[in-house]
């Protein structure tokens, strides 16, 4: 096949759809690449390796914490110093270790104390791999569909303690947070439930013009 030779030729970025270069084509590059030598899951494509996070039927807020964790995405001590904030580089729970997504939602006795208090057996907790997507997989993998929602909702409350403290001083017992997170969780259930009841339309409703002088 014949060849044009009416112009030169010029760098392609291949990270761009218009092949031109820009800082964030490039900040991608550099955080995918950060993400695999790391053991962690590229940004390639992040719904891809995920859906059995974004299939769960939890609140969304449950679903997108589980996502960032699974993304090294969550502001632990880590990855603040990471970013050169100065803090105290002591977990905030338990005061004793180096705080990362393992630590915050794993190791952290603080944390798993909560464990025995939800239900959720230990022995198919510990299961951490090398990353927390991997750890999820696995825990996913070991209980049953309600087990690991109600798994997903705990890490979730976890966090949310964790920060409270971290930000306003609040402390709160494991067997407070494990009951206030049942209690939140029906809450927002019968709510919605009650919602969807009263904005439902019948399917047998019709159509019908308005009377003579009104819209």
């Amino acid at each position: 096949m014949p060849l044009g030779h009416g112009t030169t030729d010029t760098l392609v970025w291949h990270r761009s759809k218009k092949g031109k270069f820009s800082v964030r084509a490039a900040y991608n590059l550099g955080f995918d690449v950060s993400r695999i030598d790391s053991g962690g899951p590229s940004r390639m494509d992040p719904n891809r390796d995920l859906e059995f996070i974004w299939k769960a039927k939890v609140v969304a807020r449950v679903k997108l914490f589980g996502w960032k964790a699974c993304s090294n995405a969550i502001p632990t001590i880590h990855n603040l110093l990471k970013r050169k904030v100065s803090i105290s580089t002591k977990c905030p729970q338990c005061y004793e270790e180096f705080e990362d997504v393992k630590n915050c939602l794993m190791l952290c006795d603080a944390a798993w104390i909560t464990c025995a208090l939800s239900d959720l057996e230990w022995c198919k907790i510990n299961v951490w791999s090398n990353n927390c997507e991997n750890w999820m997989r696995d825990v996913q993998n070991g209980l049953d569909t309600d087990k690991f929602q109600w798994f997903l909702k705990i890490c979730w409350a976890l966090w949310n303690r964790r920060c409270k403290k971290l930000a306003e001083g609040e402390s709160e017992d494991s067997l407070q947070l494990t009951d206030r997170t049942r209690r939140y969780f029906a809450a927002f259930k019968e709510a919605n439930g009650k919602q969807a009841k009263s904005s439902g339309v019948s399917k047998n409703a019709r159509w019908n013009s308005p009377s003579t002088g009104k819209f």
